[in-house]
C-alpha cells in the first residue's frame, strides 16, 4: 500500500513534520516567509530543540523548507517542493484543497490513465485483467458502502495499471493513488452516482478484455473527466467553463 512510504506520524520527529508540513502546504505559512523562531516553536509545539531540528531537517529533504543563517527557515515555493513525496500528496490532499489542486490531479490523471488503459487493451492477458474483474465485482457488492466502494474503486484503476507490466508507470500510479485516497472524504456520497459509474468502469474493462486500445482510452478519458466534475459539483467549486467543465449528466439525481 502506498500509505507504506510515508513519514512514520508516531512520535515527536512525527509530530513535528506533519504539524509544521500541513501549516505550509496549507499556505499558513506562504513560501518566502520565515517560520516562527525555534523558541516560538518548541513551545507551539511541545516538543525539544533537538525534535524540532530533525523535523525541519526532514522538510528541508522535502524540499518545503531552506534553513538559512541569520534569516531562519524559509518557505520554498511550490515549484521547488517535491510534489510527488507522499507526505506532500496526503498534506495537499486530505485537508483544504483548491479546484486547481483537483484539476493537477486530474491533469496527471488524464496523462497516465488513458494510455494505461490503451497499453492494457493491447498487452493485457487473462491474468492481469483478472484483478481488474475482482474489483469490478468489488465495486458491485459494495456499492451501498461509500468507503469500501471507494476502495474497490481504487484497486479498479490499480490494476488497470498494473495490467500494463509497466514498472514505472506503476510507481507512478502509487503516488497519484496516495493523492486520490486522501481526497476521499470530498468523493460523492450519492449511492445512484455509484450504481451509474459501475456502468462506465464496466465499459472500460470490457474494452480490455477485447484489446480494443482505441475504446479503452476513451471510455478511461471520460471517466476521469467525469470523476472531476463530480468532485468540482460535491464541493462547490464547479465551474461553469474551462476544460473540465461540468456535465449535466454527473448530477447526482440522475
Amino acid at each position: 500500500m502506498p500509505g507504506e512510504h510515508l513519514y512514520p506520524s508516531r512520535g515527536v520527529h512525527g509530530t513535528v513534520v506533519r504539524a509544521l508540513g500541513v501549516a505550509i502546504v496549507s499556505g499558513r505559512y506562504p513560501p518566502g516567509t520565515t517560520l516562527p523562531t525555534e523558541d516560538q516553536l518548541v513551545a507551539e509545539l511541545g516538543v525539544s530543540r533537538s525534535a524540532l531540528r530533525e523535523g525541519i531537517r526532514v522538510l528541508a529533504g522535502k524540499g518545503l523548507v531552506e534553513p538559512q543563517t541569520r534569516r531562519g527557515t524559509i518557505v520554498r515555493p511550490p515549484d521547488r517542493w517535491h510534489l510527488l513525496d507522499p507526505d506532500i500528496l496526503v498534506w495537499r490532499y486530505e485537508s483544504t484543497t483548491s479546484a486547481a489542486d483537483f484539476d493537477d490531479l486530474t491533469g496527471l490523471r488524464m496523462v497516465l490513465e488513458p494510455s494505461a488503459a490503451r497499453m492494457a487493451a493491447e498487452r493485457s492477458t487473462p491474468a492481469l485483467i483478472k484483478p481488474i474483474e475482482a474489483a469490478l465485482e468489488e465495486m458491485r457488492r459494495t456499492v451501498d458502502d461509500t468507503e469500501s466502494f471507494i476502495e474497490a474503486d481504487l484497486a479498479f484503476h490499480s490494476g488497470i495499471v498494473a495490467a500494463t507490466d509497466n514498472n514505472l508507470l506503476v510507481h507512478l500510479n502509487n503516488m497519484m493513488g496516495i493523492a486520490l485516497s486522501a481526497h476521499r472524504h470530498v468523493h460523492t456520497r450519492s449511492r445512484t452516482r455509484h450504481r451509474k459509474t459501475i456502468g462506465e468502469h464496466r465499459r472500460i474493462l470490457d474494452a480490455i478484455r477485447d484489446h480494443d486500445p482505441d475504446q479503452a482510452e476513451l471510455a478511461m478519458r471520460e471517466l476521469v473527466e467525469r470523476a472531476h466534475q463530480d468532485v468540482l459539483y460535491y464541493t462547490g467549486r464547479a465551474r461553469r467553463s474551462g476544460a473540465f467543465t461540468r456535465r449535466k449528466d454527473s448530477d447526482p439525481g440522475a
